[in-house]
């Protein structure tokens, strides 16, 4: 008996508090729309104040602002002091001092969090038209007005930097100061209430601002509608939090490159190596040196034997020692490799002779035939390949060569140990003789021969080389890239049935995996994609891209599932629908 007795009264004490917790509640809720009624109030009301600082001058004064929105409000502010001291009915002409002027400053406002609450930037255009003499203004400012008088007018532009409180539910507190500068227009007397004009006053100026500003905001308040009160159980049940829908899935499906093969795959790393497709013959006008990434090797003065490395006695700086071997063991790797491969082949190999313009045409044809010579059968006695793979051309002494590193030197103010004037003494020398041996023999003129030695120690020596050697390749087409990029086309199109079809023929190929899972999700085989993500996300950054944003949205989904879940079953027991 007395156990029941206890339980009966627990449970009356409980439903006795549930209707107190409720009400609690309620009130809480009343307040904060209440709140936000009057927040919003606020933020679209007129303000009138007045800057309490300028009132010191005894000016009266007023200002007003319009709001544009919730962060930027449009206003004027103006003043006038008609009187020349501080009492209107002070008007002594005995006494040397004057200070009349009315003031009109339009201006913006942006507020950050919204408008009259807390900081604002702002911007205004100034005009104030002032008669002052015989005053003293603090901080040592306008000193000319001290035993003088100025009449005119200032125009400017300015900038203020503000803070405004709430001090109640209308009335507000701003604290502001700025500075403008402009242009001053006015004339100088000799005293403040007579004497003769002393000159015009002209120039640029600046007006400093200060100001603490009470303000009013007017706008007329609504009656908080009233909200239903009901004091049963049923007041506890709360409302779900809202939750937003998960974010639409936008994927990452890069186009797969081509293979190319083992020739496409070198050229990353090689960009000696070319399509068969970008070949062209050599002609004389070619600028070599200014073509992306062939290959050099370097001869010795005069010589076609090919060595891998050698001393250079008539070159200084880098160019005094020359060594081959890299290059040269980079062509047989990257030849060797092609020529192995079954998906990829060398179809071209140019090499282009060269020599230095020392030495007469016929000798230089010679010795840059010679030395492209060398270096095909330097290649070919290593990897045995015919003649007819070899595009081996001697191009000759080689002037264009010359003349455009000279003229690259005259571009950048001189190089190479001559000043811009010499080298386009040089480039004229070359331009204007058409005979080449005539051309050198004016050149190792030129200043006693001392500018032909600074050539031959700088710029010759890099013209003693084999020049250009390129490699060109052909390759199989890649017909799985080829079907992988069309089933992205049909993903592109959001035919996911038909990209679906198309990329499962191709799943075994690795790079399909990141398109082939997006085809699965949107095919609605979300678990399949997400597993295949998992799987190419260790070697594709586009499937791990892919993969975080479908897990978040998973988690996305799964939250806003539940809050709909949640809004039925609140709905249900709040109006028992």
């Amino acid at each position: 008996m007395a156990l029941k007795t206890i339980l009966t009264t627990a449970a009356l004490a409980l439903c006795l508090s549930i209707p107190g917790m409720a009400q609690e509640q309620t009130a809480r809720d009343s307040a904060e729309r209440a709140q936000r009624q009057l927040d919003s109030l606020r933020v679209h009301s007129i303000p009138l104040g007045t800057n309490l600082f300028y009132w010191g001058s005894s000016t009266p004064n007023a200002h007003f602002w319009i709001p544009l929105g919730e962060n930027f409000t449009v206003g004027m502010v103006g003043g006038i002091k008609a009187w020349p001291r501080w009492w209107p009915w002070d008007n002594d002409p005995k006494i040397d001092s004057k200070w009349r002027h009315f003031a009109l400053v339009p201006g913006v406002r942006f507020w950050p969090k919204e408008n009259y609450r807390g900081l604002w930037l702002g911007a205004d255009l100034l005009w104030t038209h002032y008669n002052v003499g015989g005053v003293t203004f603090p901080l040592g400012l306008y000193p000319e007005v001290r035993q003088n008088r100025l009449q005119g007018d200032f125009f400017g532009l300015g900038i203020n930097l503000g803070y405004s409180w709430w001090l109640s539910k209308h009335m507000r507190l701003e604290v502001e100061a700025g500075v403008a500068a402009g242009y001053n227009t006015g004339e100088r007397y000799q005293c403040a209430w007579c004497g003769a004009k002393l000159g015009d006053v002209k120039g640029p100026g600046i007006v400093p601002k200060l100001g603490l500003n009470l303000a009013y905001n007017f706008f007329k308040e609504k009656k908080l509608e009233e909200v239903e009160t009901i004091t049963g159980p049923v007041d506890t049940i709360r409302r779900p939090d809202p939750v937003d829908a998960p974010e639409v899935f936008i994927p990452t499906i890069p186009v797969v490159e081509d293979w190319k093969g083992i020739a496409g795959q070198l050229e990353k790393d090689h960009p000696v190596l070319r399509p068969s497709s970008e070949y062209q013959p050599y002609t004389p006008d070619r600028i070599l040196r200014k073509e992306e990434a062939p290959l050099y090797v370097f001869f010795e003065l005069d010589k076609s034997r090919l060595l891998r490395e050698f001393d250079e006695p008539t070159a200084k700086g880098k160019g005094a020692h020359r060594n081959n071997g890299p290059v040269l063991d980079e062509i047989m790797d990257i030849t060797s490799k092609i020529l192995a491969d079954t998906t990829s082949s060398v179809t071209k190999i140019q090499i282009i002779g060269l020599a230095s313009v020392e030495g007469t045409p016929r000798h230089n044809q010679a010795l840059s035939d010679a030395r492209a010579l060398s270096l095909q059968r330097y290649i070919q006695d290593r990897l045995h390949i015919g003649d007819d793979m070899f595009d081996t051309v001697g191009g000759g002494a080689a002037w264009t060569e010359f003349r455009d590193e000279l003229n690259d030197f005259a571009l950048q103010g001189g190089g190479a140990g001559l000043s811009k004037e010499q080298i386009e003494n040089l480039i004229s020398i070359i331009d204007s003789e058409p005979n080449p041996a005539r051309r050198e023999a004016k050149l190792k003129k030129v200043d006693g021969g001392r500018t032909y030695k600074l050539l031959r120690e700088n710029i010759l020596g890099d013209q003693r080389n084999s020049g250009y050697l390129r490699i060109y390749y052909d390759y199989v087409p890649d017909e799985s890239a080829r079907e992988i990029n069309e089933g992205i086309k049909l993903l592109e199109q959001k035919d996911y049935a038909a990209a679906l079809k198309a990329l499962e023929a191709k799943k075994d190929d690795p790079r399909s995996l990141n398109a082939y899972a997006v085809a699965l999700f949107y095919n609605g085989r979300e678990a399949e994609a997400l597993e295949l993500l998992r799987k190419a996300s260790a070697e594709d950054e586009s499937a791990a891209r892919n993969l975080a944003q479908l897990e978040r949205i998973m988690e996305q989904r799964a939250a806003y599932e539940k809050y709909l879940k949640d809004m039925e079953e609140y709905a249900h027991l709040r109006y028992g629908r």
